[in-house]
């Protein structure tokens, strides 16, 4: 991805720093193809400053549990449910790849929901921020 897609920004809210659209992405289109490095403990293994940061690759990819740094904007992506980015795991490439769910406009903050190991939109439950005893942070209404 070239870097004039996506930029970074203060959100203007608690989640602090974002990555934004740069311009228009279409419902469907891919927005980042980013590399991951494999880390071989397994996620539930890591400290916790990892785990906020990282994917459960063998989660992600039916793989012996271990996890995976998103390199590139992946790991500046915020939360959001419903989020307008899907992510899913190219365990071949090594790549999380990430796409718009609904057409982004330019100047939206880019974000992916954290509390579906599977990369979905929308989530019933903040299971992930549970685990962590912690309360989501999401987009204003």
């Amino acid at each position: 991805m070239l870097p004039p897609d996506i930029f970074f920004a203060d959100t203007g809210t608690t989640k602090g720093r974002g990555a934004f659209a740069y311009r228009d992405f279409h419902q469907g289109e891919i927005v980042e193809r980013a590399p991951v490095v494999i880390l071989l403990t397994p996620f539930d293994e890591l400290p916790l400053p990892l785990k906020m940061i990282v994917f459960d690759w063998g989660l992600l990819t039916d793989a012996e549990p271990c996890s995976a740094l998103s390199l590139g904007y992946g790991a500046m992506y915020n939360h959001d449910n419903p989020a307008n980015m899907q992510y899913r795991a190219d365990k071949m490439n090594s790549l999380l790849i990430y796409s718009a769910l609904r057409d982004i406009r330019q100047g939206e903050e880019l974000t992916v929901n954290y509390d579906d190991a599977s990369g979905a939109t929308e989530a019933e439950r903040a299971q992930w921020f549970k685990q962590f005893g912690m309360e989501p942070l999401t987009s204003p209404a």
